[in-house]
């Protein structure tokens, strides 16, 4: 868990950097977003995810 979120801070890091987001990055982020937030519908939860890592 701790890498990840090494991953996401260096990405929020070089995401504040560019100027443009394709179309493809923006769809998967989107995509992402859901399977975060929509756990009714068989996607990942927050509280999944700190299960998981034994939080």
């Amino acid at each position: 868990m701790e890498l990840l979120k090494e991953i996401i801070q260096k990405g929020f890091k070089t995401l504040g950097l560019m100027e443009v987001i394709s179309p493809v990055t923006a769809i998967k982020a989107i995509e992402m977003k859901y399977k975060l937030f929509n756990g009714g519908t068989g996607g990942y939860t927050l509280y999944g995810l700190e299960r998981d890592q034994g939080a």
